[in-house]
C-alpha cells in the first residue's frame, strides 16, 4: 500500500494482556515500547489497545495470562485495571 496515496497518519495495534502482565504484579512493557519506538521513527501516530479476553474467533485469541487461570481460584475474574491504577505509562 502506498502511504502517500492513502494519507495514513498512524496505526492501531492491539496487544494481549498476557504480553505485558507476565506474572502477578509484574509488568513488562518492552513489546509496547518497541512498537511505539518503531511508529515514532516513521513519523506516524500510534494508538494501542490491550485485549483482556480469550475467544474462539480469528483463529483463537488467548489474551488472558496463563497464570490467571492457574493461580486465581475465581478462574479468571481478575481485576487487571486494579493493578494498573497506581502505575503511570512511560
Amino acid at each position: 500500500m502506498k502511504t502517500r496515496r492513502y494519507s495514513l497518519v498512524g496505526n492501531l495495534y492491539t496487544f494481549n494482556w498476557s504480553d505485558v502482565h507476565v506474572a502477578p504484579g509484574v509488568f513488562d512493557w518492552t513489546i509496547i515500547d518497541q512498537y511505539l519506538t518503531r511508529v515514532a521513527a516513521s513519523g506516524k501516530r500510534a494508538a494501542i489497545g490491550i485485549s483482556t479476553y480469550n475467544a474462539r474467533c480469528c483463529g483463537g485469541i488467548n489474551a488472558t495470562p496463563a497464570w490467571v487461570w492457574q493461580n486465581d481460584p475465581r478462574r479468571g475474574h481478575y481485576r487487571f485495571l486494579y493493578h494498573l491504577a497506581d502505575r503511570r505509562l512511560p
